[in-house]
């Protein structure tokens, strides 16, 4: 499907829509034209291959560690309540 563009030289172009966002990322779109109307790049929100922002504060992922003390005190708990049922 071919997307009216506005370059950044102003010229008016058509270009095919798998290549916007390639184009977009390169700086050469100053905007295009949606269903909706024209979308200005910078102004408008638009998708992005990449992400605007990502997450900004510690890496908590992988970083939990077990405690071996509460392990073994689950463990004994469990095995002086053990009713035969579990």
């Amino acid at each position: 499907m071919l997307v009216q563009v506005q370059w950044t030289n102003s010229m008016y172009d058509y270009v095919q829509d798998v290549l916007l966002d390639d184009l977009i990322e390169a700086g050469g779109v100053q905007r295009f034209l949606r269903s909706s109307g024209w979308a200005t790049i910078g102004v408008d929100q638009i998708r992005s291959k990449t992400p605007a922002t990502g997450y900004i504060g510690p890496e908590r992922r992988g970083t939990w560690q077990p405690d071996p003390q509460a392990e073994a005190t689950e463990l004994q708990a469990h095995s002086f309540n053990h009713c035969g049922a579990c």
